[in-house]
């Protein structure tokens, strides 16, 4: 999957499927939280605040894990390695924004079979 943020190119990989499963089920709350769609932002809230750090970060460093920018002449460069950001541009917006298409490129699948209140399309409204 290849998409821009503020300019900039990105693409985003498939994860192994092992790597999936790990983070859907630390994902799982905030699924839970949208089932509601009047109140679905109220639950992504309430469930990124219950996650534990350890949990949180593994999310948002798998997710971006697989993400790649192009750099001008360069070729591509990972987004983040380890538990590292290889730029300091990318800010809290752009992060969530790089972590939300890593989440639609390697679970689309999986989200377009749960029921209909976690639909794909209710999760690119209200997480962008």
């Amino acid at each position: 999957m290849d998409f821009q943020i503020n300019g900039v190119s990105y693409k985003a990989s498939k994860l192994p499927a092992m790597k999936q499963f790990h983070i859907v089920r630390r994902v799982a709350p905030l699924l839970a939280g949208m089932a509601d769609k009047d109140k679905a932002l109220e639950g992504i809230m309430n469930g990124i605040g219950s996650l534990k750090d350890e949990d949180a970060n593994y999310i948002l460093f798998g997710l971006l894990s697989c993400v790649e920018r192009e750099q001008t002449g360069h070729g591509w460069a990972k987004v983040c390695v380890g538990e590292s950001l290889m730029f300091q541009d990318i800010d809290l917006a752009v992060m969530f924004q790089i972590a939300t298409k890593a989440f639609m490129e390697n679970y689309s699948g999986f989200i377009q079979g749960l029921p209909s209140g976690l639909n794909l399309d209710s999760l690119k409204q209200n997480v962008k």
